[in-house]
């Protein structure tokens, strides 16, 4: 499953570059029908329009980073819950609750979902997973809930 992060990203790169496409297109057609003084002025958009096109690709790639696609996509994780503990992080407008629940693989998640917060340990979890990168930090993995199985079933 890809993100939608990602989906946008490719949705608003496409947009970008065909209104650039067809500004290229318009100011061509002008130059065509005008006086020479038009034609040098359809020149120097053609070249404006190249360097927006040059500057969406050059946005588009350092908003795609890092370029693995396990940071663009989720994946399935499933397994027996060791422990889950909650975490409150501060942001700009106030306060996020979120919950890090460690499966008996050793591996930690962070779920931002509140169904995760009757998960305890010995559970069975599912999880759609997406790695987030970290900046001076270890990577790590956000996820959406999916499905949960008590123990005492």
């Amino acid at each position: 499953m890809i993100s939608t992060d990602f989906i946008w990203a490719i949705v608003i790169l496409v947009v970008l570059l065909a209104a650039a496409a067809l500004a290229a297109r318009v100011l061509t057609r002008i130059a065509a029908v005008g006086p020479r003084d038009d034609r040098q002025m359809a020149t120097y958009g053609r070249r404006l329009v190249g360097f927006v096109v040059v500057a969406v690709v050059i946005g588009f790639a350092v908003g795609l980073w890092p370029y693995q696609w396990e940071y663009h996509s989720f994946k399935p994780v499933a397994g027996t819950v060791a422990e889950v503990h909650s975490r409150l992080f501060a942001e700009d407008q106030g306060t996020t609750q979120s919950y890090a629940i460690r499966l008996t693989s050793g591996k930690t998640y962070r779920c931002d979902d509140t169904r995760c917060s009757a998960v305890k340990a010995g559970d069975t979890i599912a999880l759609r997973c997406i790695r987030e990168w970290e900046y001076a930090a270890e990577d790590g993995f956000r996820c959406r809930f999916v499905r949960h199985v008590p123990a005492d079933r």
